[in-house]
């Protein structure tokens, strides 16, 4: 009965997105046939009228969508990615060079030179021996000061303990870049305002908003896929992190405790917001085209 009533939901919501994307297309075209009317009953020639449409639709089209863009881009520039880039690539340098795992391998192999004879005595020693995580390294010591339920009690398998590294260096690139996607986050937000801001100035930018959110491909749900995808993010790690760094084998409940990642639909209502304030002004847009129609007809004399 639930699976048969979300199937009936999401038709509905479907239904109910092609119902406003048909309306936007609806005013639309409302909009251009007012504007050819009013033209038509300007009393001009065919070839006049032909110009002034062309020009109207180059115009709202293409002119203004452009402008609008541009000036959104001088007016907000957003740092280049290559900038997060090698912002990424220094931090993961450092968090190597302070990982130093290769120092890490060369003394515990020093230490059970006596156990490691080959490739299998090797791979035997480093997942069976448990030894206290190496005291002075800032990487793991803040690692562990941010996850103290992680650390317990400091004693991990050689194995482990590289696992462990690679997500203190995972998480360390991670807070190093914080600050440039912060700015990248910021400098987009505000190019978003100023655009939701001065959108009603380019017809066309409205009508493809309401056609974005209708087919679901709008920026809002993109955001919101990546907010979603970072708490299962938080949810796998939370997960798997302690499993991994104390070489747990997973049970058969665990396997049903698995982090699943499911794209929850924002609600109806938020869709209905952001796209009515659009449909609104292409509706004044039209009404006005039609007016300005309906008096020019009124004005016409057939000579």
């Amino acid at each position: 009965m639930s699976e048969g009533s979300g199937t009936l939901g999401t038709v509905l919501r479907h239904e109910w997105r092609l119902l406003r994307a048909d309306r936007a297309v609806v005013v639309v075209l409302v909009l251009f046939i007012a504007l050819a009317a009013w033209i038509n009953a300007s009393g001009r020639g065919s070839a006049h009228n032909v110009m002034v449409l062309a020009t109207l639709w180059i115009v709202l089209v293409v002119v203004l969508p452009s402008a609008l863009t541009l000036a959104a881009t001088e007016l907000h520039p957003v740092p280049p990615r290559i900038e997060l880039v090698e912002a990424a690539r220094r931090a993961r340098n450092e968090a190597r060079v302070t990982a130093n795992e290769e120092a890490l391998r060369r003394r515990f192999l020093e230490r059970h030179r006596d156990r490691i004879h080959d490739q299998a005595s090797m791979y035997a020693a480093m997942t069976t021996i448990v030894e206290p995580a190496p005291a002075g390294n800032p990487l793991l010591d803040d690692f562990f000061a941010r996850h103290p339920k992680l650390a317990g009690d400091r004693r991990f398998t050689q194995m482990s303990l590289f696992y462990v590294l690679l997500a203190a260096q995972e998480e360390a690139v991670e807070r190093r870049t914080e600050a440039v996607r912060d700015r990248i986050a910021d400098s987009l937000a505000s190019r978003r305002a100023f655009l939701d801001r001065w959108a009603w100035l380019a017809p066309a930018s409205l009508v493809q908003r309401v056609l974005s959110n209708a087919a679901g491909t709008g920026e809002a749900r993109y955001r919101r896929f990546f907010e979603l995808a970072a708490v299962h993010q938080a949810e796998q790690r939370a997960f798997f992190w302690p499993r991994v760094f104390h070489a747990a084998a997973l049970s058969a409940a665990d396997y049903d405790r698995l982090p699943t990642f499911e794209y929850a639909e924002e609600p109806a209502g938020w869709i209905v917001r952001r796209s009515l304030a659009a449909l609104a002004t292409l509706a004044a847009f039209a009404a006005f085209g039609t007016s300005g129609a309906a008096v020019a007809f009124r004005r016409f004399r057939v000579v």
